[in-house]
């Protein structure tokens, strides 16, 4: 159990704490018990059974679910039923840290903590919101619980090599025994196919097609804008010039960009400053005049 938790003063005139009190004292109450709870830990990815936080909050069975569901509706936390592990979305940066550097010896207690975890849907989207700002290296989620052998393991050995170990130093029967059968030949490797490489007006036409979001909302880059204070305006505006930019025509004796994953390579410009929209004014992002033209040009129905 830890011995003290750290709630921010800003929590009540921030606008998740104004949401969660708009709901009510469930709400309110299950918020500030989620932060505090005796089960919890500094990456707010926890244990959390119903039952004991009903109990402990003095709210019951029915007005600790409902807290519960007003938290989740708010974008507070989130919880899965299966495996009654919760969630709290912000809770690290505030009982970590925005951020650490590589050398800090906590980035090594945080990835054994997670590490430590038990399975639930929450150990892959943890690991893409926060993995930058701790330095974590190793991505754990429901698909690959643990790793697979390298090498088959011991395997008893069958009747057949028995009755040879069996049999010996007892004399050669009559007959010579069959010799064993040849073992099957292996499979042939089969190689991965990586997807072909095309221009993004070619990768946007076939995301459509397939009825998939060029960048849907579980993308890791809105994660990683989270996780630096990124505006989502500003990411979307990104994502309107990057179009701009690879969809126009190329210069007389150019050939146009190809890529293979259309959606690494915008993770790749947002994080490298490609487009240079904004610029880190103090404590907050800011457009730079690019930036600005390019919001102007969206206001106004986009480019021409």
């Amino acid at each position: 159990m830890r011995e003290f938790a750290k709630i921010g003063p800003k929590f009540w005139v921030g606008e998740t704490g104004k949401a969660i009190r708009r709901r009510g004292s469930e709400a309110v109450v299950m918020a500030m018990y989620l932060m505090t709870s005796p089960h919890s830990n500094m990456l707010g990815l926890y244990s959390q059974p119903i039952l004991y936080a009903a109990h402990e909050t003095g709210l019951g069975p029915e007005g600790a679910s409902l807290g519960l569901r007003h938290c989740i509706e708010v974008g507070f936390c989130a919880y899965d039923e299966e495996s009654e592990m919760v969630w709290v979305f912000k809770m690290a940066r505030y009982q970590i840290a925005e951020a650490l550097l590589p050398t800090d010896k906590r980035c090594k207690g945080i990835q054994n903590d997670y590490d430590a975890l038990p399975m639930c849907p929450f150990l892959g989207p943890f690991f893409d919101r926060y993995s930058v700002a701790y330095n974590l290296t190793k991505r754990r989620d429901q698909k690959n619980k643990c790793d697979a052998p390298s090498e088959a393991p011991y395997q008893a050995p069958s009747k057949q090599r028995e009755g040879e170990r069996e049999g010996e130093g007892e004399g050669k029967s009559e007959g010579a025994s069959a010799p064993p059968a040849p073992p099957p030949p292996p499979k042939p490797k089969t190689k991965k196919t990586k997807p072909p490489e095309v221009t993004l007006a070619e990768w946007l036409d076939a995301e459509k097609a397939a009825e998939r979001k060029a960048v849907p909302a579980d993308d890791p880059i809105f994660a990683y804008a989270d996780q630096i204070g990124l505006p989502r305006e500003f990411l979307h505006l990104a994502w309107a010039e990057f179009k701009v930019r690879y969809t126009a025509e190329p210069v007389k004796g150019e050939r146009p960009k190809t890529y293979n994953d259309w959606r690494a390579v915008f993770r790749k410009a947002v994080r490298e400053g490609w487009l240079k929209l904004w610029f880190l004014d103090g404590q907050q992002y800011a457009l730079t005049t690019a930036g600005q033209q390019a919001q102007r040009v969206q206001q106004n129905g986009g480019a021409a």
